[in-house]
């Protein structure tokens, strides 16, 4: 974070060596660059805190993807955000012996990149933007109302999920190189929890949305469905990221 520091001195004015004195010396006068210290926490928390503003993208491609496309089986496909983009990759299983790589080609189409090794599994790959809006700091909601609302929301809907677990709060530390003087936010104390869930796909079309939350896994698992419970689906997702919020006490 060193670098966030050193982009306001780097903006200072250099010294001017025409300055003369009252005595007629010459004079050497530095302007320190004004740092707002709020600000430059600001910024090294948006930069370390990172993640999708949304999964939108994620789950228009992974319904595009063919379970069974011409003797092949879809076997699993994971996604990170990475770059400002996700990062994709779908595993493809040779699942009957008269298929062959052409067939996949051909069965799959679409804006992917294929690769196979060599003879019983095929891989695609792609990377997907994703649209939406990660509010500022001083717009994510209190601890509170993070907890009376949006996680009431989701006690709601636990019974559909195989698993769901958030973590317990993390503060926003700056690291010794990005320092700067004063401590207090102004708005309430940053923090996030951690996101784990898993579940069926058709579970995810009622997980409550939050403009505060952000995402930085999302995972496809095919498995066997011989049952009829709630949780009981041949396409199953593991989601993870972070629900950001603030908390005045440690402001």
């Amino acid at each position: 974070m060193g670098g966030v520091y050193a982009s306001w001195r780097a903006a200072a004015p250099q010294a001017n060596p025409q300055a003369t004195g009252a005595a007629g010396s010459q004079a050497t006068i530095i302007d320190e660059p004004v740092i707002d210290p709020i600000q430059v926490r600001r910024t090294v928390l948006h930069e370390q805190w990172r993640g999708a503003p949304a999964m939108t993208a994620v789950f228009a491609r992974f319904k595009r993807l063919p379970v069974r496309p011409n003797g092949w089986a879809l076997g699993q496909a994971r996604c990170i955000w990475e770059g400002g983009a996700w990062t994709c990759r779908a595993q493809y299983v040779r699942d009957d012996g008269r298929a062959t790589n052409q067939a996949l080609i051909d069965a799959i189409g679409g804006d992917w990149t294929v690769s196979f090794t060599p003879v019983d599994h095929a891989y695609l790959s792609w990377q997907d933007q994703e649209t939406g809006h990660s509010p500022s700091v001083s717009e994510w909601p209190m601890a509170a109302d993070v907890d009376r609302t949006w996680m009431s929301a989701l006690q709601d809907i636990t019974p559909l999920f195989t698993h769901l677990s958030i973590g317990a709060p993390e503060s926003f530390e700056l690291d010794t190189a990005a320092k700067v003087s004063g401590s207090v936010w102004p708005d309430g104390a940053p923090r996030r929890r951690a996101i784990d869930a898993q579940g069926p796909m058709r579970s995810f079309a009622l997980w409550p949305q939050a403009s505060h939350t952000v995402w930085t896994e999302v995972a496809l698992t095919v498995r066997e469905s011989t049952g009829s419970a709630l949780t009981d689906s041949q396409l199953h997702i593991l989601i993870r990221g972070w629900i950001h919020e603030r908390d005045h006490a440690a402001g």
